[in-house]
């Protein structure tokens, strides 16, 4: 009679699935991706899944105290380990968090700067217009002057010209006053000793005072003193002569008398008479 041994039953484990737990994305923006919150199993969901498996296996005598316990550790080690995912997560995303901050600040420094540069930009452009502008004048100002220089030295050349000539002209007229000059000068020579003659027989002679004024002078009046001299000034400047001066001083009726008899006569043998016949009556 054969030993009778318990029939061994084989078992065949399937692979053993993890649970896979996904979290949706919900952003996307530049080169990272900012997920929901992870959802994690539950003690009650692990214990349901425990059930649905150990009744699909045969029927076989287990310790579920000590199953239990390891899957309670498991378990644990399993929340723990999800813990650590999220709170390197929770980090990521904080860090992911200032890191966009930091770029958005960056990004509105950059448009800031660009607004500027395009401000700069504009500035510059309206200067080179202005500066443009500016050139354009003055070229047209360095073109009037330039138009005027050519102008006057054309003229002045024109003028050159016309002092030559005019300089021609006064030279000719130079030589003719010389020789002129040099004939009143001759006959000078020749007329003072009859003028001389003549003052020294008259008594009389005359002197240029300025323009339009002469000096008569008379001598011979006094018999105690022949060269002493009486002289008056006779002002031509006008239509009616005047006399200005005299020395020494005559009667002013009687000089008017004379004065107005050579205004009306215009003749000065009279009037030179009679102001050396006033002079006489003095002495």
């Amino acid at each position: 009679m054969r030993n009778s041994e318990p029939e061994r039953v084989q078992y065949r484990r399937e692979p053993h699935k993890p649970h896979q737990i996904s979290a949706a994305p919900v952003a996307h923006r530049g080169n990272y991706t900012i997920t929901s919150p992870l959802t994690f199993p539950t003690r009650s969901w692990l214990l349901t899944v425990i059930v649905t498996v150990t009744m699909t296996l045969p029927s076989i005598q287990l310790n579920y105290d000590s199953l239990k316990q390891r899957l309670n550790a498991f378990q644990d080690r399993f929340i723990s380990h999800l813990e650590v995912d999220k709170q390197k997560l929770i980090e990521e995303s904080t860090a992911f968090a200032k890191a966009e901050a930091a770029y958005r600040e960056e990004g509105e420094n950059l448009m800031a700067q660009i607004e500027l540069a395009k401000q700069e930009k504009e500035e510059r452009a309206k200067v080179r217009q202005n500066q443009r502008r500016v050139v354009d004048e003055n070229r047209e100002v360095v073109s009037n002057y330039t138009a005027r220089v050519h102008e006057l030295t054309e003229n002045n050349q024109e003028t050159a010209r016309k002092v030559e000539e005019l300089r021609g002209q006064i030279d000719k007229t130079r030589q003719k006053i010389n020789s002129k000059k040099k004939f009143y000068r001759s006959q000078i020579e020749l007329d003072d000793p009859e003028a001389e003659f003549w003052e020294r027989l008259l008594g009389m002679r005359l002197e240029a005072v300025q323009q339009d004024l002469i000096r008569i002078i008379f001598t011979g009046l006094d018999s105690h003193n022949l060269d002493r001299e009486c002289s008056f000034v006779l002002d031509l400047s006008h239509h009616d002569g005047k006399v200005t001066e005299c020395e020494p001083v005559l009667d002013a009726a009687v000089v008017d008398k004379a004065v107005n008899g050579l205004n009306e006569s215009r003749d000065y043998a009279v009037f030179l008479s009679d102001m050396r016949r006033a002079f006489r009556a003095i002495f």
